[in-house]
């Protein structure tokens, strides 16, 4: 049963260094584009320390990170081999992506996108070399683990609970062929209880966000009494080839134990935190606060993206979600029209809940605060702290402009112009999520 789970320069070049081809193979390679079979051999050997993900994918790029050739490997009894032109060439091995978006590969730049649960049942694997092919050659290829492995379990789960989930912010779901990763998403991984009592997922794998330096989770308990969340910040990046093992309890804080690494992976990271302790509804430490915080600032750990003065010292400060989503539908979507409010009722952010859809009015107030003229401060800000910025322009997905979901999932708005228009049935979105507090100015005797 499957479960249902939302590089750094410097990295980057350390994984071109020290990816090295290896072990098991030899079959032509099909021509991409028509010419001359080559003139030298050059057989391909891949290799890893851990079980290798059949089938492999193995292309063989130009100096100018053109596809010229490519092949796809079944079994590790299937031998590798190509005729290659004399010149510079550039192989990658990928594997483990059967589930996943594969182009018609034509360039470096090209990428592999993840299944729309934005997680994996199976690691995605994968190694490069550069070859100077003058005769005949044999290339090994080493293929890494591209994803980070969860274990995840749950223990003192109220006896009552019908449902058990827990989503994680801030992943991404694209990789190119140059190992980079992009985008930025939410996966939801449904547990299952056990007959001890616990709640559990299989092992799953995503794919880390190489440009955000933290990961959200939220905690989402079913029971006939109704729906909590429960949220957590892990202030620290996720990494490739790391597996995560977490065994947590519900209200008595959150332990680590019996962590296993797999042979091949890095050392097991061991992340201990609390959730659903009873000073988790206590949201803010104080109604009053020394001064009123900058409009596009992060304060608290949140977007500062509007405030509306009810009185010279008292205001609602209006906060915009650092996470995005999206790909999101509209409310008018006959299939899945309460995509959005599912989302709103189970975010927390950095222990603060109640995050809803902005409503008409609010979308237009935080746009004149935050976007238009403002958008670029904004959207520094944002990049400054390593979160994801503002969209705007082209939606390439669409085929139109870039829209935010509005009123309700009824209505959508971008940041560059103050209005709102209906939302429609059949495209998708962005969704930010704002949050509405209540603060005043302390008496300064």
């Amino acid at each position: 049963m499957k479960n249902k789970i939302i590089l750094l320069p410097s990295r980057f070049i350390f994984l071109l260094a020290i990816i090295i081809f290896t072990a098991c193979e030899k079959v032509d390679l099909d021509d991409i584009n028509t010419g001359s079979e080559g003139n030298n051999n050059v057989n391909i050997i891949t290799r890893s320390d851990s079980e290798i993900q059949y089938p492999l994918y193995i292309i063989a790029f130009d100096g100018e990170g053109n596809a010229v050739k490519k092949t796809t490997v079944e079994t590790a009894a299937t031998k590798t081999s190509f005729a290659l032109d004399a010149g510079a060439y550039h192989i990658v091995a990928i594997g483990g992506i059967e589930d996943c978006d594969m182009p018609d590969i034509k360039s470096l730049n090209d990428i592999v996108t993840l299944p729309s649960d934005n997680y994996l049942d199976v690691p995605i694997q994968m190694g490069s070399t550069d070859l100077m092919v003058t005769q005949n050659a044999t290339a090994t290829i080493t293929l890494y683990n591209q994803v980070a492995a969860f274990d995840l379990s749950l223990t003192d789960i109220p006896d009552n609970a019908t449902e058990v989930s827990v989503s994680m912010s801030m992943l991404s779901n694209e990789l190119s062929f140059i190992g980079a990763t992009s985008g930025n998403v939410t996966a939801t991984v449904n547990l299952d209880r056990q007959s001890n009592g616990s709640w559990s997922s299989t092992r799953f794998y995503v794919l880390p966000n190489g440009d955000a330096n933290k990961l959200t989770m939220t905690i989402s308990i079913v029971s006939p009494a109704g729906h909590e969340s429960f949220g957590y910040t892990h202030s620290g990046a996720i990494y490739a080839n790391t597996p995560y093992v977490m065994v947590g309890s519900f209200k008595q804080g959150f332990s680590v134990n019996n962590v296993i690494s797999l042979a091949g992976w890095n050392k097991a990271e061991e992340i201990s935190f609390t959730f659903g302790s009873d000073d988790e509804d206590e949201q803010e430490d104080d109604d009053e606060i020394s001064e009123m915080p900058e409009i596009g600032s992060i304060w608290n750990n949140h977007l500062v993206a509007a405030i509306e003065y009810t009185s010279e010292t008292s205001a609602d400060i209006i906060l915009l979600s650092l996470s995005e989503w999206s790909g999101i539908s509209s409310a008018y979507n006959s299939e899945v029209p309460n995509m959005a409010n599912d989302i709103a009722s189970s975010y927390t952010e950095d222990g603060l809940k109640d995050w809803k859809i902005p409503t008409k009015e609010e979308a237009k107030l935080i746009v004149n605060s935050i976007g238009i003229d403002n958008l670029s401060a904004t959207n520094e800000t944002l990049a400054t702290n390593q979160y994801t910025v503002l969209k705007f322009g082209e939606d390439l997905e669409n085929d139109a402009a870039v829209r935010y979901l509005c009123d309700d999932a009824k209505s959508s708005f971008s940041w560059t112009v103050d209005t709102t228009s209906k939302a429609g049935s059949k495209r998708t979105y962005h969704l930010r999520l704002v949050n509405r507090i209540s603060r005043k100015i302390a008496d300064a005797k």
